[in-house]
């Protein structure tokens, strides 16, 4: 077994670290800017090529296989949120439906203008009835001639409200399997009877990116079809196993940070004539924290390179995705306390960060979500 990081993502690492510590997070002192992030803050991301990670080169990306991505999200995730949340969909679940089973005429027309960041795009699956129940989405889309007739709702769907398209899923055939009768869509911002009927605001607060999606008799042509008709949640399956991977690295790379935050602190708060990091209670909370990022880091990067070998890693993803989020719930909450009263304020991240990191237990499948998959393997059932 080699655990050598190739030479030129290791590089890219380094790079990226730098970019975010030298760029990124010196402009998290400026609350607003974190809630509303500048066009020209957005821009750096752009031009360092971080909308375009995954996507092959021939579209204009860099090609980075899944481990190289993980490696590189360690240190994206250390930055304020609201800047890098656009690469989380341009590089994940929002452009792999095309990449994967998408036409060449669609990845043409999409997958370049993603890589520069020129647009955004989302992944709306879920609704008011089907959220870890994916399978029993309402939403339906009928032929009619040579389109199909969308209607129905979605909601939580990240940058749904700014996305230039939605990959959007629908019932195409009733009575039958999620696997053989969901189909997945193109849909493009500005079609007729598509529309953001709201934004839904967030513990995470400004800005808000979720969105729900109304479809209203909104025709789509053939040629918005994604993959095969009737084999849309399929694409979805292929789309989770490495957006698994994808939030587990986030959740290792913010618990980095707030390691950072806390030893940073514990050296240089003094307490009773001497500093934090000195008192016993304090030691052991940063071990913990420590051994459990080592822990989620190793299962992450593991789950990744099975990928990369051709391996589907569903259980390995799994794993790692539920190790990792709930690892850094117990991480961000031994970080406020260390901090005492100011990790409950808003004056340094470690509260921002906080309440950011609680939706990775959620999205992309919660972790009783993850347990059922794992229990189930294990189970052989």
């Amino acid at each position: 077994m080699d655990f050598t990081i190739p030479e030129e993502l290791a590089s890219l690492k380094a790079q990226t670290h730098k970019f975010v510590y030298e760029q990124l997070i010196p402009l998290e002192r400026n609350l607003e800017l974190v809630r509303h992030p500048t066009e020209e803050i957005l821009q750096k991301v752009k031009d360092m090529g971080y909308y375009g990670l995954t996507i092959p080169e021939k579209y204009g990306g860099v090609g980075l296989d899944l481990l190289g991505y993980v490696l590189v999200t360690e240190e994206l995730a250390k930055a304020p949120k609201p800047f890098i949340v656009e690469t989380v969909l341009t590089n994940g679940i929002g452009m792999l439906p095309i990449l994967f089973d998408g036409t060449e005429e669609q990845r043409q027309k999409y997958l370049p203008r993603l890589a520069r960041g020129e647009i955004v795009c989302a992944f709306a699956l879920t609704e008011p009835g089907a959220g870890s129940d994916a399978g029993s989405i309402t939403t339906t889309a009928e032929l009619d001639g040579d389109d199909w007739v969308i209607n129905g709702l979605k909601h939580f769907i990240t940058l749904g409200g700014k996305a230039a398209y939605v990959c959007a899923f629908a019932r195409t055939e009733r009575g039958v399997s999620a696997d053989n009768g969901i189909t997945a869509f193109i849909v493009e911002k500005g079609t007729p009877g598509f529309a953001v009927s709201r934004l839904q605001d967030t513990m995470a607060g400004d800005p808000p990116i979720q969105a729900e999606l109304t479809f209203n008799n909104c025709r789509v042509p053939q040629a918005n079809v994604i993959g095969q008709v009737g084999h849309g949640f399929r694409t979805v399956k292929k789309t989770l196993a490495t957006g698994r991977c994808e939030m587990a690295a986030f959740a290792v790379g913010a618990a980095e940070r707030l390691l950072e935050l806390s030893k940073d602190w514990a050296n240089t708060r003094i307490q009773f004539g001497k500093p934090l990091a000195t008192f016993q209670a304090t030691r052991i909370k940063i071990a913990d924290m420590a051994t459990e990022i080592y822990a989620a880091k190793m299962m992450t990067r593991y789950a990744a390179w099975l990928y990369d070998q051709g391996h589907p890693a569903v259980l390995e993803a799994s794993m790692a995705k539920l190790f990792a989020t709930e690892m850094l719930g117990r991480v961000a909450d031994a970080a406020v306390q260390i901090h005492g009263g100011m990790g409950y304020t808003s004056e340094i991240p470690v509260e921002r960060i906080y309440r950011e990191s609680r939706l990775l237990r959620i999205t992309e499948g919660t972790s009783e979500i993850q347990r059922l998959i794992i229990s189930s393997s294990v189970l052989n059932s």
